[in-house]
């Protein structure tokens, strides 16, 4: 029976996700508490997500079915959120399924004490392991209103934003939205920063509800795509921390922050990692001289880290890069086929495919990728004069600068020009550098 003023509204984002799907909304329509709503928001799925989201409509009237084209996840959730009618709002991703108790327990914590937000641990999930309890929590109070002038140990903690639920007013009342970026980037990481910096009441329980699984393979974490979209979440957290005024925060933000960019470092394709270290570098040097690196804030591990990319970054790079790691292995197979493979799927997404370079090698590489991606234009340090090359138009890259931030630069020079190459690019703005090196790409 559908539920006229639900007490709990329960955003279900969905794309491609039918071999979990089942499980997820099952999951959700048998939770011990009768009165909510399930938004099921399809964002352009092309597999069958969206006939299995309609059977589950046509058996459970509290399901309400949003379809769209694919516009990613940031926009689908502000959709979501934006159609609930609950009191509190949840998230269950659609990979996820939750403990038939999860929005009763929640939502009873949050009416009690009149809370802005309630959030509790979850558990990781594979399906070759089971179920395993993560205290993400630890640290926090337990069963205890706070917030985070009180206790900045909340930044630290960083409570994943699906384990909980969401006065709806309060979201309403504090602008609360996601950052609606492209694909499924990191957007949960501005969304909870800006709960946790203007929540007056948060609670946290100790018990685990939501199974997190891990074992996804389609996951956003393990995709190669969006190489700078961990910086553009944390620089939309500072845009929030400057409008509400809260610079007081920075010292404690920052190692949180930085944390944040060398784990995305590391899971990153080595390809990507040199020009991403560059402009972590960069910025960790910015924010020093904003006086925002406090040292006493910092763990030592962390710092003794980051100050090494910052006094040495070529040292760190070569010891932290696979390419330099087993250099025996560098010009066969293994190394070329990670660049090869993470390549393919980032150019099949571009908008606008720059070939730094006009030479043989260049000219080849166009070749190859013809069959999969169109080249839009050859980029050089210096105009000669050269017009086109087989009907692409040749510019010096100074001219282009104008597609900095979507324009996918595909570097295919000679080894001692890459280095210089690549920092001139950075230092003009753009975001998205591939280095390829004596690799071919006939094989796609």
């Amino acid at each position: 029976m559908e539920i006229s003023k639900p007490k709990v509204s329960i955003v279900v984002p969905i794309y491609n996700v039918e071999n979990y799907l089942d499980e997820c909304l099952s999951s959700i329509c048998v939770q011990t508490m009768s009165d909510i709503e399930i938004i099921c928001v399809n964002d352009g799925s092309k597999d069958k997500s969206g006939e299995i989201i309609q059977k589950y409509a046509k058996i459970d009237n509290r399901i309400r079915v949003i379809s769209k084209e694919n516009t990613g996840y940031g926009n689908t959730m502000n959709i979501g959120f934006s159609c609930a009618r609950g009191d509190y709002i949840g998230i269950v991703e659609s990979d996820d399924f939750v403990k038939p108790d999860m929005f009763e327990k929640l939502y009873c914590s949050a009416e009690k004490y009149a809370c802005d937000v309630v959030y509790s641990n979850y558990f990781e999930y594979t399906n070759e392991t089971g179920l395993c309890f993560r205290e993400n929590l630890s640290g926090l109070p337990y069963d205890k209103i706070f917030n985070a002038e009180k206790n900045p140990t909340v930044f630290q903690v960083n409570p994943a934003i699906w384990s909980g639920i969401y006065s709806r007013k309060f979201i309403l009342d504090g602008g609360i939205t996601f950052h609606e970026t492209p694909g499924a980037s990191f957007q949960d990481v501005s969304f909870g920063f800006s709960v946790m910096l203007k929540a007056k009441k948060i609670m946290c329980l100790k018990e685990a509800f939501l199974c997190y699984r891990t074992d996804n393979l389609n996951s956003s974490v393990k995709s190669p795509e969006k190489v700078f979209c961990i910086m553009d979440e944390f620089h939309r957290v500072e845009q929030i921390m400057d409008q509400m005024g809260k610079g007081a925060l920075y010292p404690c933000i920052e190692p949180i922050k930085y944390r944040h960019y060398l784990g995305h470092y590391k899971r990153i394709s080595p390809i990507f990692q040199y020009g991403y270290l560059m402009k972590m570098r960069d910025e960790f040097r910015a924010d020093k001289g904003k006086g925002r690196v406090h040292r006493k804030a910092w763990p030592d591990e962390l710092w003794n880290i980051i100050k090494q990319i910052d006094d040495d970054m070529e040292v760190y790079f070569k010891h932290t890069n696979i390419y330099y790691i087993n250099q025996s292995l560098a010009s066969k197979t293994r190394n070329k086929q990670i660049a090869h493979d993470a390549i393919i799927q980032y150019l099949k997404t571009a908008k606008m495919l720059i070939v730094y370079g006009a030479g043989a090698y260049a000219q080849q590489i166009t070749k190859d990728l013809s069959v999969i991606k169109k080249v839009d234009v050859y980029a050089v340090t210096s105009y000669d004069g050269t017009k086109n090359i087989n009907g692409i138009p040749v510019k010096e890259i100074d001219d282009l600068v104008q597609y900095k931030d979507y324009a996918v630069v595909l570097v295919a020079v000679k080894k001692d020009s890459q280095i210089s190459i690549v920092n001139n690019l950075s230092q003009l703005g753009y975001k998205n550098v591939i280095v390829v090196d004596g690799m071919t790409l006939k094989d796609i």
